[in-house]
């Protein structure tokens, strides 16, 4: 279903431009509003890993590895904000170094992929 849906995005937003495919910075566009409450350091290494010229035409397997990044980053960006409020001391919103570590961990265990936990 979501591949489908995908396919369907990609394809109503390479019709609205005209031209074969869409552009390098119609692409960068979408993943800034899609990625619009992630800290900027975050979304410049996406960018710099998807990174497409202006005028390049974006294939469908690179729009769907970035929409598909912009969704694992924004869920594992969630995760860490419930933990660390779930975690924190109440009053001051501080975490004792261990279980900083111990979050990060499970973090970190949570986003490895199946098959190598």
């Amino acid at each position: 279903m979501f591949m489908d849906n995908l396919a369907a995005a990609y394809t109503l937003l390479d019709a609205e431009g005209g031209s074969v495919g869409m552009t390098g910075k119609e692409y960068m566009m979408l993943l800034r509003q899609l990625c619009a409450d992630f800290p900027e350091v975050i979304v410049q290494i996406l960018f710099q890993v998807l990174g497409k010229s202006e005028t390049e035409t974006v294939t469908f397997q690179d729009f769907s590895g970035g929409i598909r990044a912009c969704m694992t980053y924004e869920e594992f960006l969630e995760e860490a904000e419930n933990l660390f409020y779930d975690h924190t001391d109440g009053s001051s919103g501080t975490l004792s170094k261990q279980v900083l570590k111990k979050l990060i961990a499970r973090l970190a265990r949570k986003s490895l992929p199946v098959d190598e936990e």
